[in-house]
């Protein structure tokens, strides 16, 4: 018994020291991990306009204006060559000959007629002289000629300004060349070379069209003092030059840095047309390009891509003062001819996948304007 009450107390003690050891240690609480503040980026610097693409159906929803302002617009198409080139067999002129000359753009006459200033270029020369057409030592080569009436297709459609800067205007020569300078503006038409710049006003706000080549990086070193001269006496200034591959959906690296450079000198929209194919569209630094708007009207059978468009541009401004308020543009794409071959009648595209394909290429979403 004495036995027992002793291993009880053993065990009493035994079970009293284990509970006696060192306190369990404290677990270390990790210090929260600090969360990086976001830094305040630089503030950017204040567009010259507000930008705004839209689209042709939303148009209608964008022009409320407020007392005090006013507005301006422009449709700027691609290369309209009225004559005959010589593959065509005269098809254009004669077609010109027996017909009104308001069928050429009654396609698009819904858009021309109703903004303020309609802009091309004219690739052909315009004459009712016998000339000799000039030697040209690369193939293939065209040569477009038609009568000094034919200026009047442009006038008939509601076009009222065009540029002569490019290399069909010279086709004949420097006589040629004085002869459908001096057809256009008989027909009533403002005309914009490399030598003359275009302003077009309304309501005191003027704009400015300097047309030139642009053949090489190196020509941007004279587009830019044209900029800014004409910045001197315009609220707007817009760069319409001729240039570039052929045939190309992709506009040439130079072509791109010439552009950013003219952008960067202070030009407020720049277009660009002679590839004979649409180029895309792209915004830099706040200024919109299309690098190529490709043909729109062309007397000669000759393949071409039947897509193109026309670029409509809306500018909002502060009558007295001015100050661009809004700055809308917009492409309506069209065909350059309505038929399975060239009846010389560019129209808007109304198949919505076509018209889809078009724009999805110009915004960089399709690698051409072609539907499959």
């Amino acid at each position: 018994m004495r036995i027992r009450k002793l291993l009880a107390a053993c065990l009493a003690i035994l079970m009293l020291l284990a509970g006696c050891g060192d306190p369990e240690e404290p677990v270390e609480t990790p210090e929260p991990t600090p969360v990086p503040t976001e830094s305040v980026p630089d503030p950017t610097p204040t567009p010259r306009y507000v930008s705004e693409v839209i689209t042709r159906d939303t148009y209608t929803k964008k022009t409320a204006k407020t007392e005090g302002t006013s507005s301006v617009s422009l449709t700027i198409l691609g290369d309209c060559a009225i004559g005959a080139g010589i593959d065509s067999e005269g098809a254009f002129n004669q077609m010109a000959a027996e017909r009104d000359k308001s069928y050429f753009l009654s396609g698009v006459y819904e858009v021309t007629s109703q903004d303020d200033f309609t802009i091309c270029n004219v690739e052909t020369v315009l004459s009712d002289r016998d000339l000799a057409p000039v030697g040209k030592d690369y193939s293939p080569a065209y040569w477009f000629l038609g009568p000094a009436s034919n200026a009047w297709v442009l006038t008939q459609g509601s076009v009222e300004v065009c540029s002569i800067s490019n290399n069909h205007t010279g086709d004949y020569g420097d006589e040629g060349y004085a002869d459908t300078r001096q057809a256009l503006r008989d027909a009533a038409l403002l005309v914009g070379s490399s030598d003359d710049i275009v302003y077009m006003e309304k309501d005191g706000f003027r704009i400015a069209l300097i047309c030139n080549g642009l053949w090489s990086i190196y020509q941007a070193d004279n587009i830019i003092p044209r900029v800014k001269a004409a910045s001197e006496h315009s609220d707007f200034q817009i760069v319409y030059f001729h240039g570039g591959t052929e045939f190309t959906y992709e506009p040439d690296d130079w072509k791109v840095e010439a552009c950013h450079r003219i952008a960067d000198a202070g030009a407020d929209l720049i277009i660009g047309n002679h590839p004979h194919v649409l180029q895309p569209h792209e915004i830099y630094h706040d200024v919109p390009i299309v690098y190529s708007i490709s043909n729109f009207l062309i007397g000669t059978f000759a393949a071409c891509d039947k897509p193109t468009a026309m670029w409509q541009v809306q500018i909002d401004f502060e009558i007295g003062t001015n100050k661009i308020t809004n700055f809308l543009e917009w492409l309506t794409p069209c065909y350059c001819y309505s038929g399975t071959v060239n009846d010389f009648r560019p129209v808007i595209i109304t198949d919505t996948a076509a018209e889809q394909r078009v724009l999805d290429f110009m915004y960089g979403r399709a690698d051409n304007p072609n539907l499959e």
